[in-house]
């Protein structure tokens, strides 16, 4: 490999190409799409420093989009809530099924996201979460 070659570039480029198109992440960096099959080549055949850039990318990316997580949630629950008060107040929602079905899909999505955290904290602290206990989620 060339000593000249942006390794942080390259990783740049290989990420964002991940998660758009070739073209896209190319278009974006100023490379050509053959530039960027290079890299790729490169990458499979087990660049060190390039495998490193793009590792310490992916943790750094995922790291941001955790940090995002707490917020598109409580944003989602207002939202969820701000609709239960609307339906409640609307005699003809509280009738509708489309809304009705809607609104319990939100509930079950919220569910499903508690007890996912429950279990992987129960996983994490190596506790098992009690069973028959009448559906109340471990403290």
């Amino acid at each position: 490999m060339p000593p000249s070659l942006n390794r942080d570039l390259a990783a740049t480029v290989l990420m964002d190409a991940i998660y758009t198109t070739d073209e896209k992440a190319c278009q974006s960096y100023g490379v050509s799409v053959r530039t960027l099959q290079r890299w790729r080549r490169l990458l499979a055949e087990g660049d060190a420093e390039l495998i490193a850039n793009i590792a310490a990318k992916r943790t750094a990316a995922d790291l941001a989009w955790a940090n995002k997580l707490p917020g598109a949630l409580s944003q989602g629950i207002e939202a969820i809530m701000e609709c239960s008060a609307a339906i409640r107040n609307d005699d003809d929602a509280k009738k509708n099924p489309a809304v009705i079905h809607a609104l319990a899909g939100a509930v079950r999505i919220c569910a499903d996201v508690c007890l996912t955290s429950k279990v992987i904290d129960s996983r994490i602290l190596g506790k098992e979460l009690p069973i028959g206990d009448g559906g109340r989620y471990p403290s």
